[in-house]
């Protein structure tokens, strides 16, 4: 299984640094969703079965720290990882799509930053990010979405308890975009961007109060059921505040690397319709005494600083720690 926050303080990618851990350095409650980071994914929702190239991808854990993960109990909703020369990333198509285990517990926050890079292959309407079944229905959410229209539109919409208010762009048919929506209830502000740009700012009142703690919905509402994508996500991020102008521009270069191919990316390549399980780490110059503890799935679930890092929910127990213990 993949333990709670293994990535976010010893990782580095050569696409686009450490931007991600830094986002989240603060406590921040969100996600990080990167398919390139072939440790993150299994093939079962319950964290088991090492991703393959062309098979269905149904649990993608969350490197914010946060525990996140997002899973797809049903194998017939669950998006395809892909491989594209260096670039891996999920294909939905049809009714597919990945929720996350547990609610996002955003209730102490007003502000929000949602950034994907993605590919649609349709103008159809669709479910990028959502938190909860209906942006609309609920109080305390926030939407990241593609509408239909002739000429294809992006949206963002945020909402306290009052009205969605939503920010449009367009137009942009099919093809790849890095989106960004920042909502900030009390603000207030409901940005959409549309790579790097600022296209669309609404500063109509949305309500009072914090985002809620609610299912986060990808690549399709409420757990697969509608507004399904049809096209990639090559990365997801949601972070429980708004940036500064460097945190956005760095945010959205890293989101833009997830997009192309560069030398000396951070996962495994491999051939399509063959596993590529994860690798061991190289060993850590610092500290002396730092200890690598694999799961029985391979992934490394102690951090660098040699705290030891479990997650109940996905299956680590004391036990377990005892006995890999015992084993080193």
């Amino acid at each position: 299984m993949y333990g709670l926050g293994v990535n976010r303080l010893g990782a580095t990618s050569a696409r686009g640094g450490r931007v991600p851990e830094s986002l989240f350095a603060s406590g921040e409650e969100g996600a990080w969703y990167d398919p390139s980071d072939l440790s993150t994914m299994f093939q079962n929702s319950d964290g088991t079965g090492a991703p393959v190239v062309d098979s269905p991808v149904g649990y993608i854990a969350d490197k914010s720290g946060n525990g996140n993960h997002a899973i797809q109990a049903t194998s017939s909703k669950r998006p395809t990882l892909k491989q594209d020369g260096a670039l891996y990333y999920l294909e939905f198509e049809g009714a597919q799509g990945l929720a996350t285990f547990f609610p996002v517990d955003f209730t102490g926050t007003d502000e929000v930053t949602v950034s994907a890079g993605i590919t649609k292959d349709t103008l159809d309407t669709a479910v990028i990010a959502e938190l909860s079944g209906n942006v609309t229905g609920n109080v305390g959410t926030f939407r990241l979405a593609a509408i239909s229209t002739a000429s294809g539109l992006y949206r963002f919409q945020s909402r306290g308890d009052g009205t969605a208010i939503a920010a449009n762009a367009s137009p942009f048919g099919v093809g790849t975009n890095v989106l960004t929506g920042i909502g900030d209830i009390s603000g207030p502000e409901c940005t959409i961007r549309v790579d790097g740009t600022q296209e669309a700012s609404v500063t109509t009142t949305q309500g009072a109060g914090n985002y809620g703690n609610k299912t986060l919905n990808i690549g399709a509402r409420s757990n697969a059921t509608s507004l399904f994508l049809d096209g990639r996500i090559y990365g997801l991020i949601i972070r429980g505040a708004t940036c500064t102008a460097t945190e956005l521009a760095d945010l959205e270069s890293y989101m833009t690397a997830r997009l192309t191919a560069l030398e000396g990316g951070d996962s495994d390549s491999g051939d399509s319709g063959t596993s590529v399980p994860p690798s061991p780490p190289s060993p850590s110059p610092t500290p002396a005494n730092n200890l690598t503890l694999y799961s029985s799935d391979g992934v490394p679930w102690v951090d660098s600083n040699d705290v030891i890092v479990t997650d109940s929910s996905v299956g680590l127990s004391a036990a377990d720690i005892s006995t890999k213990l015992s084993s080193v």
